[in-house]
């Protein structure tokens, strides 16, 4: 395995690697052609892009930022096929020596299901201490945070329901009938596919409503968005 920094030719395969993690993990979103094309590092820029090699293959990557006064680690993914080795460890490792700091200004990580992520990134940024750590996101386009939920039930769940946010609607695929309705507080819907609320608090709180609400549609709706310990740093 061999970490570099990327090459115009790297691309394609950074975007696979993305898009395999995609498929395999929950809360990541689908990034558009567009996306990359405005991600890419331009000239002159202080952005660091690392790839990880494997016969050939990039099985991994990082980017990251710094200019005099600050630095900061972006992202790292690899590939799924690389759960459970020390790929994403090395990955950051590198990341932050390129960028010179050990001690980033900031640090956001995207944690994924079956992968070491977690525990990489307590190691190097430390246990989150709250009221210290604050994390904060809107909703600005509904409609697309729906077609972006809706395409993450339906690689949970086999069944067909509604999903509302606001006066915006969507019907997942799915087989049969529509079996169920849930209607989303937009800020709520986005936390729940963060990880960062909890389903079953907001449906106490009555930002998430379901119709008809039973054992049965219940136990749909867990398997839809199901609750799993996130874990946020703000590193300062």
């Amino acid at each position: 395995m061999t970490i570099r920094r990327m090459r115009a030719a790297d691309r394609p395969g950074i975007v696979e690697v993305y898009e395999a993690r995609t498929r395999t993990s929950a809360g990541l979103m689908r990034r558009a052609a567009s996306y990359w094309r405005h991600r890419w590092p331009r000239k002159k820029s202080k952005d660091i892009w690392l790839v990880a090699t494997d016969r050939g293959r990039i099985a991994g990557f990082a980017a990251g930022s710094f200019d005099p006064d600050s630095a900061w680690a972006l992202e790292a993914y690899w590939h799924p096929e690389h759960d459970g080795t020390d790929l994403g460890r090395r990955l950051v490792r590198h990341l932050l020596s390129r960028i010179g700091k050990e001690d980033p200004i900031g640090v956001v990580a995207s944690v994924v299901d079956g992968s070491p992520a977690l525990p990489l990134w307590a190691s190097l940024v430390g246990h989150a201490r709250p009221p210290g750590s604050l994390f904060m996101a809107g909703v600005v386009d509904p409609k697309a945070l729906l077609r972006d939920a809706a395409r993450v039930v339906e690689r949970r769940i086999a069944d067909r329901i509604r999903l509302r946010a606001g006066r915006h609607e969507v019907v997942t695929k799915g087989r049969g009938r529509t079996a169920a309705i849930v209607s989303f507080d937009p800020p709520a819907l986005l936390g729940i596919l963060l990880g960062i609320r909890r389903l079953s608090t907001e449906l106490r709180r009555r930002t998430a409503v379901l119709r008809p609400r039973n054992p049965r549609t219940l136990r749909l709706l867990r398997e839809a968005f199901p609750e799993r310990p996130f874990f946020i740093q703000d590193a300062w």
